[in-house]
């Protein structure tokens, strides 16, 4: 996103637009499906909603909402702690979900050998035999 350096850097405005960049690409997955294999859809789908998700954490983070002082009363704690916990898995949603693609791709794969039967022997021309010429 090249685009963010014409941003304001390091401030909530490069955020807040690196969040509208993520939810239009997202909208825009979930309309046009850009892809034949549906499975691939949802892994691209999946990805683009991890990287929106993690732009609204950085957001909260950068707004102050893990502060105390900022926020009298609110559980802020619990709020930095679930962050912490919550941005790692966000990152390991998409290995996940490619790992679980590529294992598509292989029980596709067995499948189709397991339905391609090797021609008959006696139907190979001789040379494929691996017989001595008579």
């Amino acid at each position: 996103m090249g685009v963010l350096c014409f941003v304001a850097s390091g401030s909530a405005a490069q955020i807040y637009f690196g969040v509208l960049v993520a939810l239009i690409t997202l909208l825009m997955l979930t309309r046009f499906v850009p892809f034949a294999d549906r499975s691939v859809d949802l892994v691209c789908w999946l990805t683009h909603l991890c990287t929106l998700l993690t732009l609204l954490c950085a957001l909260a983070l950068h707004a102050g909402f893990h502060d105390e002082d900022a926020w009298p009363g609110a559980s802020t704690a619990r709020f930095a702690a679930a962050v912490v916990v919550i941005l790692p898995l966000l990152q390991l949603l998409p290995l996940l979900a490619v790992g679980w693609l590529v294992g598509l791709a292989f029980r596709d794969l067995r499948r189709a050998r397991k339905h391609r039967r090797p021609p008959p022997y006696n139907i190979l021309p001789g040379i494929l035999k691996d017989e001595a010429p008579a």
